[in-house]
């Protein structure tokens, strides 16, 4: 008997944590300075393919109007969201842009089931190619603005 019932509690931990692996979470909106938050705000976590592969970003931004900001925190490796990522403060990005912080195939979020053999620069580079054209589309932009470890560009 309590054998099953242990079985039965194993099993149900699984399944939780099976479905808290898979979810694609939801972030808090974003607050203005005194905590409310912030109407018709974007503050998502997205799960893309890009290149063949699953990928995510978190997508952020207090206006649907701003220019898209694609973060490229130089993958891969650790993301760096949790350096640039701030509530408080007087200022952020996400003030002034839609900011995209992708984790990069091989990278944060993205780094699951990526076969080595795809970690090529060439690749990389297609796939920020490929985020940039879907920003570009899902916010009706016709250019978007990408900063990152080596420099910005503005990408048409």
């Amino acid at each position: 008997m309590w054998i099953a019932i242990i079985s039965l509690c194993l099993i149900i931990g699984l399944v939780v944590l099976l479905f808290i692996i898979i979810s694609p979470g939801k972030l808090e909106p974003l607050k203005d300075k005194t905590g409310k938050p912030i109407l018709h705000s974007i503050s998502e976590k997205v799960k893309l393919e890009i290149g063949g592969v699953k990928q995510q970003a978190f997508i952020l931004g207090e206006k649907k109007e701003n220019p898209v900001l694609l973060f490229l925190h130089g993958g891969p490796g650790s993301p760096e969201l949790p350096l640039v990522f701030t509530n408080d403060g007087d200022r952020r990005l996400e003030e002034e842009f839609i900011v995209c912080y992708w984790d990069q195939r091989g990278s944060g979020m993205s780094r699951a089931g990526i076969p080595v053999e795809t970690m090529t620069l060439e690749q990389l580079i297609a796939d920020t190619h490929e985020i940039t054209q879907y920003l570009k589309k899902r916010f009706n932009q016709e250019k978007s603005i990408l900063s990152g470890i080596l420099g910005e560009a503005i990408l048409e």
